[in-house]
């Protein structure tokens, strides 16, 4: 499975510009091959940014569609200042194997873009079974979670977390989340971490349906 993860920034008299634009240029998105779901939202501390996550089945169909189709879909170049995009590959997943399960039921994701520090990723791994897959799994409101490398690095990950609302987030964030990070030894192997809390604007939203819905 793919992993995709597009950070914009939008200046303010852009905001509505931009909005409008995610909200229509995706149509049809779902039946491309291999697609399986776009969504994103506004981060909640950066009035100028918008994060938009997307999953695929594989490396495969997301090229094809890259190459093939992804020109006629959307052309919003002015409709933001900067883009990064980052991709990579899914390698662990918690609570849902098909993120669109989470996805049906998500109002907010947490997104960690994780820098690890020199041969660090072997501790960082076991520490996502040992530490962070019970703590997460038993927080009231975690919906599932996927770890993807980014990149092909072996030092660059992507954490993102399917939240049922906004306080279930922030409950977690206020009263799980320091044990564990101390549990986990987090700053004995993270270099450079970047989180966005992004509440789903539901209009941004395109999911492919499931051929298992049970």
């Amino acid at each position: 499975m793919l992993f995709k993860l597009i950070v914009a920034t939008v200046p303010n008299d852009l905001r509505a510009k931009f909005s409008e634009s995610q909200a229509s240029a995706w149509g049809g998105l779902e039946s491309v091959p291999g697609f399986m779901a776009q969504i994103g939202g506004w981060v909640d501390d950066r009035p100028d940014s918008a994060a938009i996550v997307a999953y695929w089945k594989s490396e495969k169909f997301y090229s094809d569609f890259m190459q093939e189709q992804h020109d006629s879909f959307a052309n919003q170049r002015d409709t933001y200042s900067a883009l990064r995009v980052h991709t990579g590959h899914v390698i662990l997943t918690m609570k849902e194997a098909d993120p669109r399960v989470a996805i049906a039921k998500a109002g907010v994701l947490r997104v960690s873009d994780l820098t690890l520090r020199r041969d660090s990723s072997p501790l960082f791994l076991a520490m996502q079974f040992d530490i962070w897959r019970p703590g997460l799994v038993s927080s009231g409101g975690m919906l599932g979670n996927t770890l993807s490398r980014l990149g092909r690095l072996p030092d660059r990950f992507a954490s993102t977390t399917f939240w049922r609302s906004a306080d279930a987030l922030r409950t977690y964030m206020e009263t799980v989340y320091p044990a564990l990070s101390v549990q986990a030894k987090l700053k004995d192997h993270v270099e450079e971490m970047a989180s966005y809390h992004i509440p789903l604007e539901p209009c941004w939203s395109v999911v492919a349906p499931r051929s298992d819905p049970g």
